[in-house]
């Protein structure tokens, strides 16, 4: 084992193995291929993209294009987890290198180094072994990165010819719709072509657990309007639904039109 200093890591690549004491448990990250740069900063961090478990209709596409997708996280929030992706039966590059341990240090690898009197700190050390690694080529991340993104593409242009349809079938003028939905994320589905001028609670249902699911009844405007004529929309609601639309001191019904563009009135 010898210390090394920041200097030393200028343009070499290292497996590196980042520790810390948080209270009285150590927190030892595995170790990962770094290539450092001219600020001895790591440039290059190798390892496949992810995404949110919580995108299951992307996921679904990329299993549909062959990729490989690993769940990683257990937390209770289905958001705060995520899939690893990568290319399937990829085969990594095996790699050799020397192997560092930066960051705070145990007493034993103090004592190693004839550190046993010294202060808390970060150290970086390199070991006496090399370690040998698999390691994934920069290239085919770069390539899944890519997928990822034209799967992002189909996702949403899917979600949006899938509201289209519900749309179209709520619509009776093509303007305004009355959609029902239980569904938390619904709002998310509503492409940027739509307007949600209300949104309020309407009687529950029994979900399959017996327990009342609130519904949730949009308003929806569609601010593609070629068949409107002038500046003004005329939009048919029940005259329950009117406050709703205006809101307190008609702030949003003037942030609909705002958005729009033209004058919003309720008949």
């Amino acid at each position: 084992m010898k210390l090394l200093t920041n200097k030393d890591l200028v343009g070499k690549s290292f497996w590196v193995q980042y520790q810390s004491l948080r209270g009285r448990n150590w927190n030892v990250e595995a170790k990962r291929y770094c290539t450092f740069g001219d600020d001895s900063q790591e440039k290059e961090k190798k390892d496949w993209p992810t995404i949110p478990t919580i995108w299951v209709e992307m996921a679904r596409i990329l299993r549909g294009w062959n990729y490989e997708l690993e769940r990683h996280g257990h937390s209770k929030r289905e958001s705060e987890n995520h899939y690893l992706v990568r290319k399937k039966n990829y085969v990594p590059q095996v790699v050799t290198a020397p192997w560092l341990i930066i960051g705070q240090l145990t007493v034993d690898q103090k004592e190693a180094l004839g550190l046993k009197n010294a202060t808390a700190g970060s150290y970086i050390v390199e070991m006496e072994q090399e370690y040998t690694g698999q390691v994934i080529n920069g290239a085919d991340i770069e390539e899944v990165s890519v997928i990822i993104g034209d799967a992002r593409v189909e996702w949403l242009q899917t979600k949006k010819k899938r509201f289209l349809q519900e749309f179209i079938k709520a619509s009776l003028d093509g303007i305004i719709a009355i959609i029902d939905s239980d569904r938390k994320d619904f709002m998310n589905d509503v492409p940027e072509d739509f307007l949600v001028l209300a949104r309020f609670s309407v009687i529950g249902k029994n979900d399959r657990y017996s327990n009342v699911a609130n519904v949730f009844r949009h308003v929806i405007l569609n601010k593609d309007l070629p068949q409107v004529q002038g500046n003004i929309v005329h939009i048919s609601v029940p005259d329950d639904y009117k406050p709703h639309i205006i809101g307190k001191n008609w702030d949003n019904i003037h942030a609909a039109e705002k958005k729009i563009g033209r004058e919003i009135r309720l008949i």
